[in-house]
C-alpha cells in the first residue's frame, strides 16, 4: 500500500472530499501535496539536464546530425 515516499508507512489510501471542503466533489490521496509534486518534477528535470547526454539513444532527436 506504500511506494516509500514519503515514507514506507504511507498509504496510498484516497478519500472522497465534497461539500463546503471542494469546489466539487473530488478524490484524492492526502498525503500528495501540490508543492511536493512540483519539487518532485523540477528534481528531475536537473537530473535529466545533468545526466541527459549518457541516457542512451541521445543526443537523437535533439538537433545533432545524427537526426
Amino acid at each position: 500500500m506504500g511506494d516509500g515516499c514519503p515514507d514506507v508507512t504511507t498509504s496510498w489510501k484516497t478519500v472522497e472530499l465534497e461539500g463546503p471542503q471542494v469546489l466539487g466533489p473530488v478524490v484524492e490521496a492526502a498525503w500528495v501535496g501540490t508543492n511536493a509534486t512540483a519539487q518532485y518534477g523540477l528534481a528531475v528535470i536537473q537530473n535529466l539536464a545533468l545526466v541527459g547526454d549518457k541516457l542512451p539513444g541521445w543526443p537523437r532527436g535533439h538537433g545533432s546530425d545524427d537526426t
